[in-house]
C-alpha cells in the first residue's frame, strides 16, 4: 500500500518529520481528540486484548518489563510498549523477549497512516504515531496480553487509546510541573487519569498526599485498589499478596526492583483471575533474575565498574543512591551527570552527591538541559570537585 514504510529508515524519516513533544512539549497542553478519532477509524485496536496499563513518575518502564517477562515466561504471548528509547526506536514495542520486526513494524504504521488519511484533522504526532502502531502491531499478533506504559502525565495522554483491564500507578514525584502540576497531588490526579470504571487498580505512590489523590478518584470510579506496602509488600525475601506469599531471588542488589516485584505480584494476581491461569505469579521469580532493562540502575562490570541510570526526579535519584551503595558500599564514584530543565535539582543532587568524589557536568539536550557550569556550581557547593563540559 502506497502509504506504508518501504523499510525501517523510510519509517523513522517519516516520524521524525512529525511534531515530537517529547522534545518540545505543546505549549498549550496535550489532548485527545487525534488519538480517540485514529483508534476509532482503526477499530479501536486497544481494545483487541486484555491489557496493563502503567502510570507513574518513575518505575514504570522496569514494571513493564517485569510484567511482560513474567507472562512470557508463562508461556503467553505478550506485547508491549515503553518510551523513551535508549538507544534504537525498535526498543518501543517489542513482542515478548524481543523487538518488533521491521516488517510488522511498517505494516502496524502503514494502517495507521491509511486511516489518517481518512480523516479530516491535523496530523498525528510522533508519539501518537508510534502507540496506535503498537496497539495495531499487537493485535495484527494476536497477543494474549499488551503492556503499556505512559508516556507522559496520564489523563491526556496517547496511550489512553487501549482498553485498561488492570491499571497501575507507580511511584509520585515532582516531574514535568509545567504540565502536570505543581505538588504530588496535582500530578497524581493527572496519573489517575488513566483508571477506567470498575478496572482494578495496583498502585505504589509513596506521599500521602499523592495515594490520597488517586484513591478519591479510584473510588469515584469503583476500582478496586491494592497497595503497595498494605495489600502488597515484601519482606525479607517474600512477596506478599492477597491470599499468596512467594519466595522472591535476592533483590537488595537492585532495591529499586523491589517495589516494582511487589506491584508486579499484585499484577500477576489480577491477571490470573482475568485469564483463568494460575501460573502467572510463579513465573516472577525467575522474570526477577532474567530482567535486564538497560539505563535503568545498569551496572556494568569492568575497570572502573559503570552504573547508569535515567534518574529524574529525588525519589528516583534515592533509589539510584541505594542501588549504588548495594553494589559498591561506601566507595566514592567519579559522576558523569546532566540534569534538565525544570527538575528538581537539589532533590537529585541530595541523593547522588554524596556518592562522588570528583564530577563532570554536561548537557544532554541542546535546549532543554541545565547549563554544565551551572550543575557544577551546584556541585561545588556540596564538596564535590565538578569539572563542566562544554555546552552542545
Amino acid at each position: 500500500m502506497g502509504l506504508t514504510p518501504a523499510d525501517f529508515s523510510s519509517l523513522e524519516r517519516l516520524l521524525a518529520e512529525r511534531v515530537d513533544f517529547e522534545r518540545v512539549p505543546p505549549a498549550s497542553g496535550f489532548e485527545l481528540a487525534r488519538v480517540r478519532a485514529l483508534a476509532a477509524a482503526l477499530g479501536e485496536p486497544g481494545a483487541a486484548a486484555p491489557a496493563v496499563h502503567v502510570a507513574g513518575t518513575t518505575g514504570k518502564g522496569t514494571l513493564c518489563a517485569l510484567v511482560a517477562c513474567a507472562v512470557s515466561l508463562a508461556g503467553l504471548e505478550v506485547g508491549w510498549t515503553t518510551s523513551p528509547h535508549l538507544c534504537d526506536l525498535r526498543e518501543r514495542i517489542r513482542l515478548g523477549a524481543h523487538p518488533l520486526a521491521d516488517e510488522a513494524w511498517c505494516r502496524a504504521l502503514g494502517a495507521v497512516l491509511v486511516a489518517e488519511a481518512g480523516l479530516s484533522q491535523d496530523p498525528a504526532t510522533f508519539f501518537e504515531l508510534v502507540v496506535l502502531s503498537a496497539l495495531v502491531a499487537f493485535r495484527q499478533a494476536e497477543v494474549d496480553l499488551a503492556v503499556v506504559e505512559v508516556g507522559l502525565g496520564g489523563r491526556l495522554d496517547a496511550t489512553r487509546a487501549v482498553h485498561p483491564s488492570v491499571c497501575v500507578v507507580t511511584r509520585i514525584g515532582l516531574d514535568h510541573r509545567e504540565l502536570l502540576g505543581a505538588d504530588e497531588a496535582t500530578i497524581a490526579g493527572e496519573k489517575a487519569g488513566i483508571l477506567a470504571a470498575g478496572v482494578p487498580l495496583v498502585a505504589g505512590p509513596e506521599h500521602p498526599a499523592a495515594r490520597v489523590a488517586i484513591a478519591a478518584r479510584a473510588h469515584e470510579l469503583g476500582c478496586p485498589v491494592w497497595w503497595l506496602d498494605d495489600e502488597l509488600s515484601i519482606e525479607r525475601g517474600q512477596l506478599r499478596v492477597p491470599g499468596r506469599v512467594l519466595r522472591l531471588p535476592d533483590s537488595s542488589e537492585n532495591p529499586a526492583r523491589r517495589s516494582a516485584a511487589a506491584l508486579a505480584g499484585g499484577v500477576s494476581l489480577r491477571l490470573e483471575a482475568l485469564l483463568g491461569r494460575s501460573d502467572l505469579l510463579s513465573a516472577l521469580p525467575s522474570a526477577l533474575e532474567r530482567l535486564s532493562w538497560r539505563g535503568r540502575c545498569d551496572w556494568i562490570e569492568g575497570r572502573p565498574p559503570l552504573m547508569i541510570d535515567g534518574a529524574h526526579d529525588a525519589s528516583s535519584a534515592q533509589a539510584l543512591a541505594a542501588a549504588y551503595r548495594a553494589r559498591a558500599g561506601e566507595s566514592r564514584a567519579a559522576l558523569v551527570l546532566a540534569v534538565a530543565l525544570g527538575k528538581d535539582l537539589g532533590g537529585i543532587l541530595d541523593a547522588v552527591a554524596p556518592l562522588a568524589e570528583v564530577a563532570w557536568t554536561c548537557a544532554a539536550h541542546p535546549t532543554r538541559a541545565l547549563a554544565p557550569v551551572e550543575l557544577a556550581e551546584a556541585l561545588l557547593a556540596r564538596g564535590v570537585r565538578a569539572t563542566p563540559g562544554a555546552e552542545l
